[in-house]
C-alpha cells in the first residue's frame, strides 16, 4: 500500500440502536451517543455526547430504538 492509493470501502448499515424515548427524530438529523445514559439522542448540547451518525429514518417519540447510519466517529452499543 502506498499513500494516495484509491481504496474501495463498503459502509454497512443502517444500525438499529437504543434511542432517547421522548425524542422525535427527522430523517437525516445528526445523532449523538449519550455516554451517561447509553442511548442515542439528537441533542448534542452536552459535552459527554459523541456524534455517531445520522438518522436513517424518522422516529416517533414513543420509539425505543431507531435506525442510524453510523459515520465511524464514535461506536455505540448496537441492538442489531
Amino acid at each position: 500500500e502506498t499513500s494516495g492509493q484509491i481504496v474501495t470501502m463498503i459502509r454497512l448499515g443502517p444500525w438499529t440502536i437504543t434511542k432517547t424515548t421522548p425524542e422525535t427524530w427527522l430523517l437525516g438529523e445528526t445523532v449523538y451517543w449519550d455516554t451517561i445514559n447509553d442511548e442515542a439522542t439528537t441533542d448534542g448540547a452536552s459535552g459527554t455526547r459523541k456524534r455517531i451518525g445520522f438518522a436513517y429514518a424518522a422516529a416517533s417519540s414513543g420509539d425505543t430504538t431507531a435506525a442510524v447510519l453510523l459515520t465511524g466517529e464514535s461506536v455505540p452499543t448496537v441492538v442489531n
